[in-house]
């Protein structure tokens, strides 16, 4: 099983990115999080355990921030 998430936010709410985004739809490989709206290259994980730890590591970084 495949997951795909975003590389900032970690949720699996993406869309290809499209000319509403200021991207151009079938020129790029972007993609739009839904979530925090960043654009890029999303992550790709094989298993589920590997997207947890990611989304683990997300949050514990936030909280070093605050």
């Amino acid at each position: 099983m495949k997951i795909t998430a975003c590389s900032r936010c970690g949720s699996t709410n993406l869309r290809q990115g499209s000319i509403r985004d200021g991207l151009l739809s079938g020129l790029t490989s972007k993609y739009v999080c839904r979530d925090c709206k960043f654009q890029g290259t999303p992550f790709i994980f094989d298993s589920e355990e590997d997207y947890v730890n990611f989304v683990k590591s997300i949050r514990k970084n936030k909280k070093k921030e605050r």
